[in-house]
C-alpha cells in the first residue's frame, strides 16, 4: 500500500484511498473532473459521453480534452486497475483509435460542452477544422500502477497516466499523478550525448530556459523522476546526471521540454 508523507500538515500520513476504503468509477472520474484546472491547466477539459462508432464496434469515453489553443484534443478513458486490460480497455481504446468523428456532430457538442463548464463561447468553425485536420490522441487514466498495461497501450498510441488520491485521518485529500499526460511546451531544446560520457552528460544546443537555474535540475523521463547537475564550460551548457542508473537509452538524441507549469521533461526525438 502507497502512502504520502506530508510534513506541512499535523496529520502527517495520507493512505491510498483504495486501500482504506471503497470507490467506484463514476466517483474516481469525478474526482479528476473536480481538479483538470491543476492536471491539465492548458486544456478545456469537459464530460464526454457521445457514441463513438468504428468498424469494430462502438464505445462512450469518459472526458474529453481541447488543448486552449486549438492545436490538438484527447479522449480520455478513466479505469480502475482492477479491470481487465485485455476485455475492456483495449476494445474501447481500438474504438476511440479508428472511430468516426463528423464535424457536424462533434463541434456543436463540444462548443456547448465548453461554453457551459468555461462560460467560454468557441467558434464552431474552428473547432470543425481542428477535427478535420488532428485526430484524436488518447489517453487511459488509471488510479492503480499499471506496468503491464504500458506496452499495449502504445501499440495502439494510447497513453496511460496514473492517478492516485490519498486520504488522512482527517478526510483531507492529496493526489499523484504520474504518466504520459498532455501538456504543452512552452520551451525546448535538443539535447546532443557528450562525446566521452554519452547520455551521463548531455550538451544543449539551446540553454536560455535553464540559465536562472543555478545547480540541480530535477527532469522527468518515461514515469521516472531524475536529478541533473548543470555544467557551463565556455561557451557550452551541459548538463550532468546525478545518481547511480541513468535511465536514457544508449545512442538516442533527446529533446528537453519545459511546460507551461515550468516542468522539465525529456523526452526521446
Amino acid at each position: 500500500m502507497s502512502k504520502i508523507l506530508v510534513t506541512s500538515d499535523s496529520s502527517f500520513w495520507y493512505d491510498q484511498l483504495n486501500y482504506v476504503g471503497y470507490y467506484g468509477e463514476t466517483e474516481f472520474q469525478r474526482a479528476i473532473q473536480q481538479h483538470t484546472s491543476n492536471i491539465f491547466p492548458d486544456y478545456y477539459c469537459f464530460p464526454f459521453s457521445k457514441s463513438i462508432k468504428s468498424k469494430l464496434g462502438t464505445s462512450k469515453p469518459d472526458l474529453g480534452l481541447i488543448s486552449k489553443t486549438l492545436k490538438e484534443w484527447w479522449i480520455i478513458e478513466v479505469e480502475l486497475g482492477k479491470h481487465s486490460l485485455e476485455n475492456h480497455v483495449l476494445q474501447q481504446i481500438d474504438d476511440f483509435r479508428l472511430g468516426n468523428y463528423p464535424e457536424s456532430i462533434f463541434a456543436p457538442y463540444f462548443q456547448k460542452k465548453i461554453l457551459s463548464l468555461y462560460n467560454v463561447l468557441l467558434e464552431e468553425s474552428k473547432i470543425k477544422n481542428l477535427l478535420k485536420k488532428k485526430t484524436p490522441h488518447i489517453l487511459v487514466v488509471v488510479d492503480e500502477e499499471k506496468a503491464d498495461w504500458v506496452l499495449e497501450l502504445k501499440k495502439r498510441e494510447a497513453n496511460l497516466c496514473l492517478f492516485q488520491i490519498f486520504k488522512n485521518g482527517k478526510g483531507r485529500h492529496a493526489y499523484r499523478l504520474n504518466g504520459n499526460y498532455p501538456f504543452i511546451t512552452i520551451e525546448e531544446t535538443h539535447c546532443k550525448p557528450h562525446k566521452f560520457y554519452q547520455n551521463n552528460m548531455l550538451e544543449l544546443s539551446n540553454p536560455v530556459f535553464i540559465r536562472n537555474i543555478k545547480n540541480t535540475l530535477s527532469i522527468s523521463f518515461d514515469e521516472l523522476q531524475t536529478r541533473w547537475e548543470k555544467i557551463v564550460d565556455k561557451n557550452k551548457t551541459y548538463i550532468r546526471f546525478i545518481g547511480k542508473s541513468n535511465p536514457l537509452p544508449p545512442n538516442s538524441t533527446f529533446l528537453l521540454v519545459q511546460d507551461s507549469q515550468k516542468k522539465l521533461i525529456m523526452i526521446k526525438n
